[in-house]
């Protein structure tokens, strides 16, 4: 069962205001920023390999990874292998292909052409709660490294969060 819209992040909240005036969560786990451990089944695929190299190195560089995002990336690589499997399936195939059932000639859908669609569909959808996409990128906002330490910018912020949890 779906319970609507995905809550925002409580730092997303205190930056943009508490619409709604419901109250902060001051209890909000804060994962540990760094680079998380390549998983072994990842590691033994090359395509999913090679995935999860390129995505940690750019959540990296965006400032948004944290050791608790593994599994996360973990299934957005693997699934990249299985859509590149899929892919090159029909690459090699074609989209569809020809068989006789019970004396009559039919064209079927190659089974990889259901992976493929499903798979973009599971990309998608990680790739934008990894802040991949353009739109998803515009609702995160990160310390940028002047910021980070600077104690106007954090008295600011503390002052924010007074105020939306007061």
């Amino acid at each position: 069962m779906t319970r609507g819209r995905k809550p925002k992040p409580t730092t997303l909240r205190i930056l943009q205001g508490k619409a709604g005036h419901r109250p902060i969560n001051s209890a909000e786990p804060q994962p540990k920023a760094g680079k998380p451990k390549m998983p072994v089944n990842v590691s033994r695929v090359p395509i999913a390999k090679s995935c999860w190299t390129w995505l940690v190195a750019e959540l990296d560089a965006m400032k948004t990874l944290t050791t608790a995002d593994a599994k996360i990336v973990e299934f957005f690589a693997v699934t990249y292998g299985h859509w590149r499997t899929a892919t090159k399936a029909i690459e090699a195939g074609g989209l569809t292909y020809e068989t006789e059932v019970d004396g009559d000639h039919r064209i079927i859908v190659r089974p990889e052409v259901a992976v493929a669609a499903q798979t973009v569909a599971r990309l998608e959808s990680l790739g934008a709660e990894l802040g991949l996409s353009p739109s998803s990128r515009t609702r995160i906002k990160i310390n940028k490294p002047e910021e980070a330490g600077n104690p106007v910018i954090e008295a600011m912020r503390a002052a924010a969060a007074a105020r939306a949890s007061g």
